[in-house]
């Protein structure tokens, strides 16, 4: 799962640099291997930094982070811009939605990128989500449950 992540990061970081985009990235150390589609996590991924730096304006930070919880494995994007307001929370993975807020209407956009996203976490058994603060920032959380994690070869998950 971290290489598939590192690579989505360092496919995106040449447009990144031109638009004053920080990464902090961090992996999570001693994973296991975690069964998924690379290409179809690359596209949740790239969809969520995407958003990121497109919903942030001036000095744009993104946090992208791996770790391990109670319920599994998660991939954090996390980021400082306009958030999410509330009327819009429930909906904002239904296909061709975009918020009618004046803030998020500058940005173009589908609507199609998370309820994509929603759908292949759906298909790997895992989650997707958010955690939003209008005017401060988002965090979209992919959850992978542990029944991925590949434990052949592998003598203990710590």
């Amino acid at each position: 799962l971290n290489e598939t992540v590192m690579r989505v990061v360092e496919s995106m970081q040449a447009t990144f640099t031109m638009r004053n985009v920080q990464i902090s990235w961090m992996p999570l150390q001693s994973l296991p291997p975690l069964r998924h589609d690379p290409d179809a996590v690359s596209q949740c991924v790239g969809n969520l930094l995407s958003n990121a730096a497109k919903y942030s304006d001036g000095e744009v930070w993104i946090g992208i982070t791996v770790r391990r919880v109670a319920h599994g494995i998660e991939v954090v994007v996390s980021d400082k811009g306009i958030g999410i307001s509330p009327s819009d929370m429930q909906q904002i993975f239904e296909p061709f939605f975009r918020s009618k807020t004046n803030e998020a209407r500058k940005r173009k956009g589908t609507g199609i990128g998370l309820a994509i996203t929603k759908h292949i976490m759906d298909s790997h058994g895992g989650k997707v989500i958010v955690q939003s603060r209008l005017g401060e920032g988002s965090s979209f959380i992919l959850r992978f449950p542990f029944d991925l994690i590949d434990t052949e070869g592998v003598d203990q998950i710590v």
